[in-house]
């Protein structure tokens, strides 16, 4: 029997290009997998070489002839993996943005998260999260790598096609032990039916997995149903909110903004607001002046929460706004401890909760929880980076220094951690190593906080010159757009120019500056001797640093 067949050119032809091999489970199962893996629409899961087929196929015969294959089942039977009942655990990648339109990407993760969030919701059925599975995205990801490093067993893979308003996509379902597509379809909508396209996809590999699952799916209906054109607003915000530059978070509001204009009562576009707005008023990636930024994130925060108590995001920018700008411990943590119970895996929550642990003094829960956040995603570069800072500020130094090293495994690039390992260095007092890479993050982040990194660290090896330089930098950039006090006082406190440092310091407190809800972090070790440290500590809220490790 034919592998496509049809009876004309047309119908063979279309089953070529979309639909799996017929009639592969009259075969037996290894040759069956062998001219699947030949027949695969994705270049990707083909053989790459004859070689490679030629290779499957004489271990095939040889295994025949020993007598160590078994025989094709019949074809009634289920065609699940010997050895496990099914496909359990999934993870759906970005689709691959095959348009040549940058427009059309906030559609690749967008598709993907809300085929996510329905799977998420199958029986016993574990998808992966998409903080995770998003860092497998592009036509040449190493699945069979994929979905070693996410613990599964199965991968939806996916491309889409945006031609006017016809969105089309073709999706596949790739048992990872078999080295198999199990199943795989186009579907072609317009950009009005996405709701409809995301549930038929859905559905369709719900009915894939139908065999592999021991009990029926638990099907929960969609909290809230926007319109489509709101939705689309809603995927651009998310999609450029995730940058987080400056510029791409503007971006990002301006989206969430026009959701909102055109839908009063969506909840998610409130959080995406929240958690806009408490990135900008946050020196070292904001450009807000925070009370300008924080009042807003915490309005829409509550907004979202008020229209839906239980969406995790919006309590982690509500966690950011107490920590950063209200100083208000207690209902910080309570913020964080919420969104970890109604998201477990949040970001957000994760990195910023044992920050905050680790400002207040509490630096065993801190370290704690930092190692815990590393631990449920340990190819996170954030949450690498996260537990590196908190080890920075508990000043366990070669600790830290330990894992950056693993951060910039994860990115060699990640600036978070190129910043740090300077802090490390400017602690240590190997001035000359902290600058040279220090200055590597000016290179490729042009935000005036980095600068002011840059001039703290000229001010305190003695190269006064430099540090000069950096402060006029940051005149001549804050002559049009805002810079914070706190950027002027890093230098002026390498200068040792304490009263250019007090000024900027208490110009600091005025504006109720996120930074200093970290006094306490090494970086002020040089000033920590000045009245008005401690008095500014005691006005933050902050407790006194104490002098040796308890660990």
């Amino acid at each position: 029997m034919p592998a496509f067949p049809g009876n004309t050119s047309a119908v063979i032809f279309e089953a070529i290009l979309n639909r799996p091999p017929a009639a592969l489970d009259r075969l037996h199962s290894d040759l069956a997998r062998i001219l699947g893996k030949a027949l695969e629409k994705d270049r990707a899961l083909r053989y790459q070489s004859a070689a490679d087929l030629r290779a499957d196929l004489i271990r095939l015969q040889r295994d025949s002839e020993s007598g160590r294959t078994q025989a094709a089942p019949p074809k009634a039977a289920s065609s699940a993996p010997r050895g496990r009942k099914g496909l359990e655990s999934l993870a759906v990648l970005p689709l691959v943005n095959a348009s040549g339109n940058e427009d059309a990407e906030y559609l690749s993760e967008g598709i993907a998260e809300s085929l996510i969030n329905s799977l998420s919701q199958l029986g016993r059925l574990r998808v992966a999260q998409p903080q995770k599975a998003f860092r497998y995205r592009g036509a040449d990801v190493d699945l069979q790598r994929a979905a070693r490093e996410l613990g599964v067993q199965g991968i939806l893979t996916g491309r889409l096609l945006l031609r006017g308003d016809t969105l089309v996509v073709k999706v596949n379902l790739v048992d990872i032990e078999k080295d198999a597509q199990v199943w795989g379809q186009q579907f072609t909508k317009t950009m009005a039916d996405i709701f409809i396209l995301q549930d038929e996809i859905a559905e369709q590999v719900l009915q894939a997995l139908k065999l592999r699952l021991s009990s029926e799916p638990k099907r929960h209906a969609r909290k809230q149903t926007p319109s489509t054109e709101v939705y689309h607003l809603y995927l651009k915000g998310r999609h450029y909110s995730a940058k987080r530059t400056a510029p791409n978070t503007t971006k990002a509001l301006e989206f969430f903004q026009q959701a909102i204009d055109l839908d009063p009562t969506y909840a998610a576009a409130y959080a995406g607001i929240a958690d806009c707005y408490a990135h900008l008023g946050f020196t070292p990636y904001g450009s807000m002046k925070p009370a300008d930024a924080y009042p807003r994130a915490k309005t829409a925060a509550q907004k979202a929460l008020s229209l839906d108590p239980s969406l995790g995001d919006a309590y982690a920018s509500l966690g950011m706004c107490e920590f950063f700008f209200d100083w208000d411990w207690i209902a910080s943590e309570r913020a964080f401890q919420r969104c970890l119970e109604l998201t477990p895996e949040s970001l957000g929550a994760r990195v910023w909760y044992p920050m905050l642990l680790a400002s207040i003094g509490r630096w065993e829960d801190a370290i704690r929880e930092a190692q815990r956040a590393a631990q449920i995603d340990p190819l996170s570069v954030n949450a690498a980076a996260a537990l590196a800072q908190v080890l920075y500020l508990t000043r366990r130094f070669d600790e830290a220094s330990t894992a950056l090293t693993r951060a910039l495994e994860l990115d060699p690039r990640y600036p978070t951690a190129v910043v740090f390992v300077g802090f490390v260095h400017l602690a240590r007092h190997n001035f000359a190593e902290g600058i040279a890479v220090l200055e590597q993050t000016t290179k490729e982040i042009h935000h005036p906080h980095f600068l002011a990194h840059n001039g703290l660290a000229y001010g305190l090896a003695g190269r006064r010159e430099d540090a000069l330089r950096v402060l006029d930098e940051l005149t001549g950039l804050a002559a049009h757009s805002y810079v914070s006090p706190i950027s002027f006082a890093f230098v002026y406190q390498g200068l040792g120019d304490r009263e250019r440092w007090r000024a900027m310091m208490q110009a600091a407190f005025e504006e109720r500056n996120g930074f200093l809800a970290l006094l306490n972090a090494p970086w002020n070790d040089s000033v920590r001797d000045d009245p008005f440290f401690a008095e500014l500590r005691r006005k933050v809220g902050l407790p006194e640093r104490r002098d040796h490790n308890p660990l």
